[in-house]
């Protein structure tokens, strides 16, 4: 039997992994993010992350990579860059009003994305591929390369 690429796990997952991407990239590009950029406003202002590289984690991106994205949205007036009141190595990142509009902005079209991700699924089946999902991502695996 021949080897049939599309009949393969990796190849299905990336590429559902690609068609939600772009879906996000077309999105957000309407509004002037970037799906890295909108990764880290999500950061900061949901979850309260605000160190360069406790973002980086969060979002699953290189250091030297968040921190570009940071110097670029901050030039942008999209967040504010401070220096740490006890160490001036520390930085801490807030959003500004703008780019708390912007994310404000940008939840509805990515919920609206989501919902039709999601409608392709159960309830039943998007627990049981969320459940499989950690699963594989828990596995023990060689350092993927960080988006």
């Amino acid at each position: 039997m021949p080897y049939d690429l599309h009949q393969r796990l990796g190849y299905k997952l990336a590429l559902a992994a690609q068609v939600n991407n772009q879906t996000m990239i077309t999105l957000l590009a309407d509004i002037g993010l970037t799906r890295q950029s909108w990764c880290a406003l999500v950061a900061v202002e949901a979850q309260g992350i605000s160190q360069p590289s406790a973002i980086a984690d969060y979002v699953g991106i290189k250091r030297a990579a968040v921190s570009r994205s940071l110097k670029d949205m901050s030039l942008k007036g999209l967040l504010e860059r401070q220096h740490g009141q006890h160490s001036r190595q520390t930085i801490n990142v807030s959003l500004t009003p703008e780019g708390k509009r912007l994310l404000a902005l940008s939840m509805p079209m990515t919920e609206a994305s989501a919902a039709h991700l999601n409608q392709q699924l159960s309830g039943h089946e998007q627990t049981q591929l969320m459940r499989l999902l950690d699963k594989i991502l828990s596995a023990p695996h060689a350092p993927a390369a960080r988006i």
